[in-house]
């Protein structure tokens, strides 16, 4: 598998008043007792009083045969970088970015999503003994959910005032993809 990195992030177009994504320890809570207990059941364990909706990215990284081998900081970004792959398979970065409908690219909007403000992740780990199969599990939650069909993923119109309800600022895609790898890696990479 290719490994990506922010730099793949330039075919999308210039972002404008992007929220701040923020670390949020009860959504990384939640994602660690969906990683831990209920991964196969539904979506019931990821709504608390503070959070009733949340959207969630997973993805399994799977055959690790030799855990000693494991390099948690290469994994994990192989991991976060297939969704931010995933905007390769939409037909029109342009447009989905302006009118989002959904596809395979959803691990990777919903992380450039411009009203998702706050995340919380969790990497869980699953032997299968008979095989002999470590598989490492990246669980993200984010709040306020993104992925709505017809709405746009963020500004690209620089021109117009930020919205006045939240702190958005000047950011950009590259900053804000960067600064979650940084973060996800010395959280996990221990």
């Amino acid at each position: 598998m290719k490994r990506a990195d922010h730099t793949e992030l330039k075919g999308l177009p210039k972002s404008c008043w992007m929220g701040t994504l923020k670390w949020d320890e009860e959504l990384a809570n939640m994602a660690e007792y969906y990683g831990l207990s209920c991964m196969l059941i539904d979506g019931s364990c990821q709504k608390t009083e503070n959070y009733p909706e949340v959207a969630r990215s997973v993805e399994i990284s799977f055959n690790i045969t030799n855990p000693e081998e494991f390099h948690p900081s290469e994994t994990l970004t192989e991991m976060f970088g297939t969704w931010l792959e995933s905007f390769n398979n939409a037909p029109n970065v342009a447009n989905l970015v302006s009118n989002y409908e959904n596809g395979s690219w959803y691990k990777g909007t919903q992380i450039v999503w411009a009203e998702t403000t706050r995340i919380g992740c969790a990497m869980t780990k699953q032997y299968r003994p008979k095989e002999r199969l470590l598989n490492e599990v990246l669980i993200c939650n984010y709040a306020d959910p993104g992925n709505i069909e017809g709405s746009q993923i963020y500004e690209t119109d620089c021109s117009k005032p930020p919205p006045e309800e939240d702190d958005r600022s000047m950011g950009c895609l590259v900053k804000r993809t960067t600064a979650l790898i940084v973060v996800l890696v010395s959280l996990f990479a221990t």
